[in-house]
This record gives structure tokens, C-alpha cells and sequence, in this order.
């Protein structure tokens, strides 16, 4: 990897972020767009080609009503939840190993066995590869486990001290019932288990009822997440590299503040 002046890695930062939160909005623009266009249209005949030969059918505007009804139900919102919180996780995985790039220091308990690091370290041929390969394993052992505690307990290492707890005490509780809502509709059929309400005593919901995303749900979920990635950022750019925040993410970082006074995410993430 080319070296970097600080300035140059902390406009990466900033490049970064902008572009991650390009992509949250674009997912909610997308289902905003979907729900009202799908939602207002009258079904038309198609044509359906087949996923195992060349052949097309001729079908009936009737057989497109699943997809129309799945938008009723709001099984589209799902799909750009779900999608949103992975785009999420991915941002702070690689906001993390930028870190751990220009900083190794901070990977010094790394949790590996020293047999796996060892193994690491003979099976690589130059430095850069090294780190990388550490890297990639600390960032797994990491986010194996509560995602919370990456931000309540600063797993990272990215200088985040108390910041979430004493500021934003509402946001991490909001965060874990978003992944646990996740994680309910994707491995559990959509219906609250007893995992869930364990990790989130403080949730409306019953055991075995049907989770629902409705479209403010959805709505507070991307704001939510995208002023948490705000303030990690911000964190990483003053007090890892003694840097200012401009820009978008100033900008995002500076909505979050104004949401959590007024307690908008109280308003939508119920």
C-alpha cells in the first residue's frame, strides 16, 4: 500500500463516509420510490423467461400480483432493511481497518492464539500482507459477538471513549433491537425468539409475533445508523489522527445532534 500523509488519510475518511452515505440514500430513495410507483400501478402483461431454458411465457397481469401484494405487506420495506444494515457493518469494518492500517499498535491484543498468529505471520512474504492478514482476523473476532459493544465498549479501539454512553444513551438501545429485528427476519422466519428479548428487555414485542418494518421504522433505521457511522467517524478523525470534521460528515454528525434533542428516533423506532 502507498504510505500516506495524514492529511491524505484523514480525507480518505471523509471520502469514505460520503460515499457510504451515498448508498444509505440510495436505498431509501429506491424504496421510496418502489412503494409509491408499485403501490399506485395497474397490472400489466408480461413476459417471464424461464430460469432453466430459453423459453418465454406469456403471463396474465393477474400473475404479477404477488409482487404487488408483497409491497402491500411491506416485505419491501425488509429488503432495504436488511440491506441498509449490512451496508452499515461494512462501513465500520473497513473505517476499523483503515485504523488498524496506519495504526498496528492497536491490534496489539488482538485475541488470536499465538499458534493462528504464528501461522499468520510465516505464511506471509511481506509486511503489508501481514497486517492485512491480522487484521481480517481481529476484525472477525470482533464482530462475532454483541455489535453494541463495538460502540458501548469500544471493541475497535477507535478512541470512541465514552461518547455514545454519556451523549447518545438512546442510540445503542435503538441499534441492538435494529440488528435484532435483523437477525429475526432473517433467521427466524420474521417472529421475535427468546435471544431477542433477551438482548432487548425493553421491547414491545412478544414472543413468536411477527416482526414488522413500516416505512417509519425504516426510515429512522437509516438515520440512526448513519449518525452512529457519524459520530464513530468523528471520533476517529479528532482523536486518532487530531483532525477537523468537515463536510457531509460534519453535516450528518450535526443532524444526529439535532435528532437526538428533539428525540426524533423516538418518534419512528417503535
Amino acid at each position: 500500500m502507498i504510505a500516506l500523509s495524514k492529511k491524505e488519510r484523514v480525507k480518505r475518511l471523509h471520502t469514505s463516509y460520503k460515499g457510504f452515505m451515498q448508498n444509505m440514500k440510495n436505498i431509501w430513495e429506491e424504496y421510496s420510490y418502489l412503494e409509491q410507483t408499485i403501490k399506485a400501478a395497474k397490472p400489466k402483461e408480461f413476459e417471464l423467461k424461464s430460469m432453466y431454458s430459453p423459453s418465454v411465457t406469456k403471463k396474465k397481469k393477474t400473475d404479477a400480483g404477488g409482487m404487488q401484494n408483497k409491497f402491500l405487506t411491506g416485505e419491501n420495506a425488509k429488503s432495504h432493511y436488511i440491506t441498509a444494515i449490512g451496508l452499515f457493518e461494512k462501513y465500520i469494518s473497513t473505517l476499523a481497518a483503515n485504523v488498524y492500517f496506519d495504526c498496528p499498535r492497536k491490534m496489539s491484543s488482538a485475541g488470536m492464539d499465538s499458534d493462528k498468529l504464528f501461522d499468520l505471520i510465516i505464511d506471509c512474504d511481506e509486511k503489508d500482507e501481514m497486517i492485512d492478514r491480522i487484521i481480517e482476523e481481529k476484525l472477525r473476532s470482533i464482530f462475532y459477538g454483541n455489535p453494541v459493544d463495538v460502540f458501548k465498549k469500544d471493541k475497535c479501539k477507535l478512541e470512541l471513549k465514552n461518547v455514545f454512553s454519556e451523549k447518545y444513551p438512546d442510540s445503542l438501545k435503538f441499534y441492538s433491537e435494529i440488528v435484532g429485528r435483523r437477525n429475526a427476519i432473517v433467521h427466524n422466519d420474521g417472529r421475535v425468539d427468546k435471544k431477542f428479548l433477551r438482548e432487548n428487555p425493553g421491547t414491545a414485542y412478544k414472543e413468536k409475533q411477527k416482526i414488522i418494518i413500516t416505512e417509519d421504522y425504516l426510515r429512522g433505521a437509516i438515520g440512526l445508523m448513519l449518525g452512529i457511522a457519524a459520530v464513530t467517524t468523528s471520533c476517529v478523525v479528532e482523536n486518532i489522527y487530531g483532525e477537523t470534521t468537515q463536510g457531509k460528515l460534519k453535516s450528518i454528525f450535526d443532524s444526529f445532534e439535532r435528532c437526538n434533542k428533539t428525540g426524533w428516533y423516538n418518534k419512528l423506532l417503535i
